[in-house]
């Protein structure tokens, strides 16, 4: 069996390594052959076209089979050309439908051809000159060509839009990181602690029901055992993974989220850090392992307490975060939230991290309704990679949560997770609403955000004074719009303000409340999902 396996994988086109990159080098050879052999065909065009008409004196029958034959063969050689740039084309996109197409057009085309051949061999005594072997040589060639391209067609089938040789990262990626705390040029921080290295026996995973899942990545709940000392304490946890056929750079992320956790160390008002499993990091089995948020985010929190209030039954048994309803959402914890949230966003900027994908999908909640911001650290190149990964077609990376500037040049910075800040406390009080409801990204949406002309309007449950504040964040200067650390004062301030009757708020209860629906997309590198 072994050896059996060991024959297929040597006859395939390149023991099946690199297809792609061979398909692309066999269509610019594609290109080459066919403009070399209309070349050098070029000095017989006339002796063959006297040839083929002497024959039309006692034979008119042969005559147009030979013309005829004659003519295809020389025209496919410029449609082989043609078919090659389109063959580079698809096989960049590892597009497979488009090279199925390719595949049987070819092929019809170069069965037509090699009919014409046989034919004008048979009536024209090719073999004996030098045009037989040359054309002998191509139907090998070809031949070639078609299996090397199926093989690929195949590999695609396996293991999907990504290529297999880019899905692991370089020893230069690890040493990078392992050695200078170091993933990319954005980014350096201190080394990898191996304080934080759980062996991936010491994890139960639930991977039957996945806390969150994304085209990229995957969130399960776990069981983590630490031994102490003669026995043995569990931990529940959350474990962050990317499915085996994500590209290098959803993994590279997840290398990036577990570097800036080990760099930052713990907050109360961010999910932190327990550990990681690294051992197998090149293979692309990374775990990394973070507090277990047992209320889920805080946009399904409120989503399904404003069902509730709507007098629709919330409870899932499917559901792995818990639903307290008993403890019904008040003016109060809104305001909590928004103020625990700064105060997370304050301390990762205070240590030069950028969140980049704030939203209340990525807040999540502890069982004591406390806030923790979650999913920090995308980098730029995350979000051009998503932009130019997605078809015309498809909605491009959360526009609704980003700044002008981060949708016109992709200009990252602390000023723009504070236009993101306004737009997640935003959700919370309008109890998870969509942003901009009825509004499609265009040109013409990114150039009214950039000159004010659009905006997000009071939400249902905010007070003038926070809907103002919120007007802030979303400063068309960059600079002009508050920090965290004033926006954390600012709702502590209310907190704490008995002018404010927050203690005497009703519970959030509103049948009337309708709500868009939710934005459906998955943003390259988010790998909460929730």
């Amino acid at each position: 069996m072994g050896r059996l396996k060991l024959a297929s994988f040597i006859l395939q086109p390149c023991m099946g390594l690199f297809l792609q990159g061979a398909v692309k080098a066999l269509a610019v050879v594609e290109v080459g052959v066919n403009f070399v052999m209309l070349a050098v065909a070029i000095p017989d065009y006339g002796d063959e076209y006297v040839e083929i008409l002497k024959v039309k004196e006692y034979n008119f029958t042969r005559f147009c089979i030979n013309m005829t034959t004659w003519i295809y063969c020389h025209l496919y050689k410029a449609i082989s050309i043609a078919f090659a740039f389109l063959l580079f084309i698809i096989v960049s996109n590892r597009n497979r439908a488009g090279l199925h197409r390719w595949l049987i057009l070819s092929a019809t085309l170069y069965l037509i051809w090699l009919c014409c051949f046989v034919t004008n061999t048979i009536l024209r005594s090719w073999k004996q000159n030098l045009s037989f072997a040359m054309y002998c040589a191509m139907g090998v060639y070809k031949l070639y060509f078609f299996w090397t391209t199926i093989s690929f067609s195949n590999e695609i089938k396996r293991n999907g839009v990504t290529d297999k040789a880019l899905c692991v990262l370089s020893d230069e990626d690890l040493d990078d990181f392992f050695k200078t705390g170091q993933v990319d040029q954005s980014h350096r921080g201190d080394r990898y602690k191996t304080t934080f290295e759980i062996p991936l026996s010491q994890l139960l995973l639930d991977t039957v029901r996945p806390l969150g899942s994304g085209q990229f990545g995957v969130v399960y709940k776990a069981t983590l055992i630490k031994p102490i000392q003669n026995t043995a304490g569990t931990q529940i946890v959350a474990v962050k993974t990317v499915i085996p056929t994500a590209d290098v750079v959803c993994l590279k992320s997840l290398v990036r989220e577990l570097q800036i956790l080990n760099c930052i160390g713990n907050h109360e008002n961010i999910v932190n850090l327990v550990g990681a499993c690294t051992s197998e990091v090149k293979q692309r089995k990374l775990y990394v392992i973070v507090e277990y948020c047992a209320l889920g985010s805080i946009q399904s929190y409120l989503e399904d307490h404003r069902s509730a209030a709507m007098g629709i039954e919330s409870y899932n048994l499917d559901r792995e975060y818990i639903s307290r309803e008993d403890e019904p959402i008040n003016f109060r914890d809104l305001v909590r939230w928004a103020k625990e949230t700064a105060n997370g966003l304050e301390y990762i900027a205070n240590n030069h991290v950028i969140h980049g994908d704030l939203a209340a999908r990525n807040v999540l909640l502890t069982f004591s309704r406390t806030a923790k911001v979650a999913d920090f650290g995308l980098s730029k190149q995350l979000y051009r990679y998503a932009t130019y990964a997605r078809h015309s077609n498809e909605q491009p990376i959360p526009w609704r949560w980003m700044a002008w500037e981060c949708l016109d040049d992709l200009k990252f910075t602390t000023h723009s997770d504070s236009w993101s800040y306004g737009i997640t406390v935003w959700e919370y009080f309008s109890l998870g609403a969509t942003p901009y409801p009825g509004l499609s990204f265009s040109s013409n949406f990114v150039q009214g955000l950039k000159t004010g002309q659009i905006r997000p309007d009071k939400p249902l449950y905010a007070t003038n004074e926070i809907y103002q504040e919120l007007c802030k964040c979303w400063a068309v200067d960059p600079t002009a719009r508050p920090s965290f650390s004033k926006l954390k004062s600012f709702f502590a301030e209310i907190l704490d303000n008995s002018s404010v009757k927050i203690h005497t708020t009703p519970e959030i209860h509103n049948p009337s409340f309708q709500v868009q629906p939710s934005l459906s997309y998955v943003a390259v590198g988010d790998l909460n999902y929730i």
